[in-house]
C-alpha cells in the first residue's frame, strides 16, 4: 500500500475481510482515536479516490490490515523526524516460530533460577532495565509476583510478570511478535474480566493506550498508569500490531503528529 495506491488497496482489503464500508468505518472509529468521527461515506470517498486521508490515517490503515506501507519520499522525512528520538524495544524476533507447548505458573519466590535468569536477560535485552529493581521502586512487593513461563518443550520462549495485588504488568517478553501475540491471547483466555495495570515509559506508548480508548488511572515516577481488562485491549484490532513493524511507524507518526499541534496525551492530561 503507498500513497497512489490507496484506494485501490484499502477496497481490496476491506472486500478481502467482508466487511462493508460501514462496518468497516465503524471499526476504526471505536478502535483508534485518529479515526474518531470517521464513517461509510469517508470510506467511499477514499476508495473512490475522491479524497485521501491524513498520512496518519494511511499508516493507521495499513496497521489496521497489518501490511506493509511503502513510504514516498516526503512520507520518509516525516517518518524520519518522527522516529529520531524513538525508543524502540529491541526485537529478538526469530526466524522459526516456536508453539507454546506448556504454561507454568510461579511466584517470583518459588521459580526456579534458570527460569529467572532467562527472564531477566529478556527483559534486560528488550527494555535495558531490570524488572525486579523498577516493580520495587514502584512499591510492587518481590513476595507478591507471579510469573507465567511459556514453553516449547521445556524451553522458556516467552514470559509474564505482574503483580498478583494490584495486577501490574512488570515485564512481558517473547522470542516472537507471533509468541507475544499468543501470550497476550493466552492471558484474555486465562484471565478474562481481570483489569491489570499498564505502566509506560515510551509516551507514543503512552499514547497509543490512550488512542485505544484506555483511560489513565493514575502516575508514579512520571510514568503513567492504565488499567483495562486484557480481554479488551485483545480484541481492538489496533492491538494486534504492538510493538511490530506496522505498528511501529503508525504509533510514532501519530505522536508525533500530534505533540507539534500540542494536542498529545501529555498536554490533553495535564
Amino acid at each position: 500500500m503507498d500513497k497512489s495506491n490507496f484506494a485501490q488497496k484499502l477496497k481490496y482489503l476491506r472486500e478481502e475481510k467482508a466487511l462493508s464500508q460501514e462496518e468497516f468505518a465503524e471499526l476504526l472509529s471505536h478502535s483508534h482515536r485518529a479515526f474518531s468521527g470517521v464513517n461509510q461515506v469517508m470510506v467511499s470517498q477514499w476508495e473512490r479516490a475522491k479524497t485521501l486521508p491524513s498520512f496518519v490515517r494511511r499508516l493507521g490503515i495499513a496497521s489496521f490490515f497489518q501490511v506493509d506501507y511503502d513510504f514516498s519520499v516526503d512520507e520518509m522525512v516525516q517518518v524520519k523526524a518522527a522516529t529520531k528520538n524513538a525508543e524502540r524495544p529491541f526485537s529478538v524476533d526469530i526466524g522459526y516460530d516456536y508453539e507454546v507447548t506448556s504454561v507454568e505458573s510461579h511466584s517470583l519466590s518459588s521459580l526456579p533460577a534458570k527460569r529467572l535468569r532467562s527472564i531477566q536477560g529478556m527483559h534486560q535485552k528488550t527494555y535495558g532495565k531490570d524488572f525486579i529493581e523498577v516493580a520495587s521502586h514502584l512499591g510492587v512487593k518481590r513476595e507478591d509476583m507471579q510469573v507465567l513461563c511459556f514453553l516449547y518443550e521445556g524451553v522458556i520462549i516467552g514470559h509474564v510478570v505482574y503483580d498478583g495485588v494490584s495486577k501490574m504488568l512488570c515485564s512481558v517478553g517473547a522470542v516472537s511478535i507471533v509468541i507475544r501475540r499468543k501470550i497476550f491471547d493466552y492471558m484474555a483466555d486465562s484471565l478474562a474480566d481481570t483489569e491489570f495495570c499498564f505502566p509506560t515509559l515510551d509516551p507514543a506508548m503512552c499514547q497509543f493506550l490512550y488512542d485505544l480508548y484506555l483511560e489513565p488511572y493514575m502516575s508514579k515516577l512520571g510514568m503513567p498508569f492504565f488499567k483495562a481488562d486484557i480481554k479488551k485491549v485483545v480484541k481492538n484490532p489496533f492491538s494486534q500490531n504492538i510493538q511490530n513493524k506496522h505498528d511501529i511507524y503508525f504509533k510514532y507518526i501519530r505522536y508525533h503528529d500530534l505533540k507539534q499541534k500540542k494536542k498529545s496525551v501529555e498536554f490533553v492530561l495535564s
